[in-house]
């Protein structure tokens, strides 16, 4: 029977899959000094950010506009999050009091 090779990119998701869970396995444990909790931790929070970036990922395509450009600088990405709140004022996320936020100078 022929090997059959593994992709590189396959290896190494699971190689940082393993790093993930031992990193927070190793955290847990120093923060809670019991493996069970940290064994418990280590495996659902990988879970957990799996879904959270999944989540990231959809709002960013969503309401960052030029998705397949690159960002060239932070202060790039400053001005086109100002742009995106000039030309959505309707849109902007009200403070406590429930007013618009001001559009920035």
């Amino acid at each position: 029977m022929k090997d059959i090779p593994m992709p590189r990119g396959l290896l190494k998701t699971m190689t940082y899959s393993l790093m993930h869970l031992t990193v927070a396995m190793a955290v847990a444990y120093a923060l809670t000094g019991n493996w069970a909790v940290a064994f418990s931790i280590g495996l659902i929070e990988p879970l957990v950010q799996t879904i959270a970036y999944t989540v990231h990922e959809r709002l960013w395509e969503k309401w960052i506009p030029g998705g397949d450009k690159p960002v060239e600088s932070v202060h790039a990405c400053s001005h086109t999050l100002i742009r995106i709140r000039e030309d959505a004022p309707n849109r902007a996320r009200p403070d406590d009091a429930g007013q618009p936020l001001p559009s920035p100078a």
